[in-house]
């Protein structure tokens, strides 16, 4: 029974080791898919302006449907021009503290500032603008992609090896 109970204690502990390496991995995953997410908005803007397709209003009310947003805490809708101003202040807000913990602050405040300024000047020096955006959060994105993919191989190593440890010492 003494063995039964130490075996368990072991299994359990390799399996928290190895949940807590892939859960690590997962938050680095869900940075990327933000910033996926991010790039698409931007790209949507910027396309609208260029073709003239809406108002600045529009734009952004219907860019979350367009953009397929999922898992980046950014939605303006209901949006009226009168209320275009506070409802996307109060969605940056709401994107800065609720994905300060996945997000870098250079990333937040590119995409924050980009967006804050949307519809404030021409079309050309908009577009100009958010291609700027584009191409700095097209250069973070390829980079933490590129991390998440050796990071999340490391924390699952590392965190087998954690559970590996702990129940040898368990035992």
């Amino acid at each position: 029974m003494q063995i039964f109970c130490k075996g368990l204690g072991c299994t359990l502990l390799l399996l928290s080791g190895a949940a807590i390496g892939f859960k690590t991995g997962e938050r680095l995953s869900l940075r990327v898919k933000m910033l996926t997410e991010m790039l698409s908005i931007l790209q949507y803007l910027s396309t609208n302006l260029k073709y003239r397709q809406d108002t600045t209003c529009d734009a952004l009310r219907n860019m979350t449907q367009h953009c397929a947003v999922q898992t980046l805490p950014f939605h303006l809708a209901p949006l009226t021009p009168q209320t275009l101003p506070y409802r996307l202040k109060t969605a940056l807000d709401k994107l800065q503290t609720e994905t300060k913990e996945v997000l870098k602050q250079q990333e937040l405040s590119l995409f924050c500032t980009a967006l804050a300024e949307f519809g404030s000047a021409s079309a050309e020096e908009e577009s100009k603008k958010l291609r700027g955006v584009q191409a700095e959060l097209t250069e973070i994105h390829c980079k933490a992609k590129e991390d998440a993919m050796r990071d999340q191989k490391l924390y699952r190593a590392l965190g087998i090896a954690g559970g590996v440890a702990a129940a040898l010492l368990f035992v």
